[in-house]
């Protein structure tokens, strides 16, 4: 599983932040998802980060990045669970 990412800001990316799990939730929901379609996936998924480079030069339409791959190895454990207490809230 890949996921691509883009932001733009002075520090090097990476996935500490409180607000990315959000996007170490997203990538385990889709393995868990495409697990169910009887596909074979990985534990392991990277994400592609666009890092946008702000160097104060002219934009003329282009954008500039620096990439950088992240490796996440990843826990869907919490999936099922998860939906099992949403049908229980919405029964």
């Amino acid at each position: 599983m890949v996921d691509y990412k883009a932001t733009s800001k002075k520090d090097e990316v990476n996935l500490d932040a409180d607000w990315q799990g959000g996007y170490k939730r997203q990538v385990e929901f889709y393995q868990w998802l495409l697990r169910g379609r009887g596909l074979k996936v990985s534990d392991r998924a990277w994400f592609v980060y666009a890092n946008g480079i702000r160097d104060g030069g002219a934009f003329d339409d282009v954008l500039r990045s620096r990439t950088k791959l992240i490796l996440y190895d990843r826990d869907d454990s919490w999936v099922e669970p998860t939906l099992r207490d949403v049908a229980h809230c919405l029964a």
